[in-house]
């Protein structure tokens, strides 16, 4: 835990994902690095990610089996890539939820979870069934 807590120091909280450069991306690697030496009895990449990004949600992006099958395994991504997109596109879809505040980080998360379970996101505008 202090060498997590080390590397955490060195990101400030309010640093994005979208302004971070290869310093940063290298401090987030090493901290997944735990899981490559003795790790942390009992926690894999998954529940890290998921601590890691409590701690730093515009920065650290959560890592669970739905994420990787939008990433890495499905054709076609959900949100096809356009080099021409900005990062505002995320802050849009982060700004539907304005009840809890999210980051537009943890709103790609969401869309690629909904997208990798192959289940439709319940409509917030129609009734709950009986």
């Amino acid at each position: 835990m202090p060498r997590l807590q080390q590397v955490l120091d060195l990101l400030l909280p309010d640093l994005s994902l979208a302004d971070a450069g290869a310093e940063h991306v290298a401090l987030i690697a090493s901290l997944f690095a735990v899981l490559d030496d003795s790790g942390i009895p009992g926690t894999r990449g998954t529940v890290l990610s998921k601590v890691l990004h409590r701690r730093r949600p515009a920065l650290i992006p959560l890592h669970d089996g739905q994420v990787r099958t939008v990433c890495l395994d499905a054709e076609p991504a959900p949100v096809p890539y356009d080099p021409r997109r900005e990062w505002s596109f995320w802050q849009d879809v982060a700004d539907l939820a304005p009840l809890v505040p999210i980051t537009p980080l943890r709103a790609l998360d969401i869309v690629a979870w909904w997208a990798g379970t192959g289940r439709v996101p319940p409509d917030p505008n129609l009734p709950d069934e009986p």
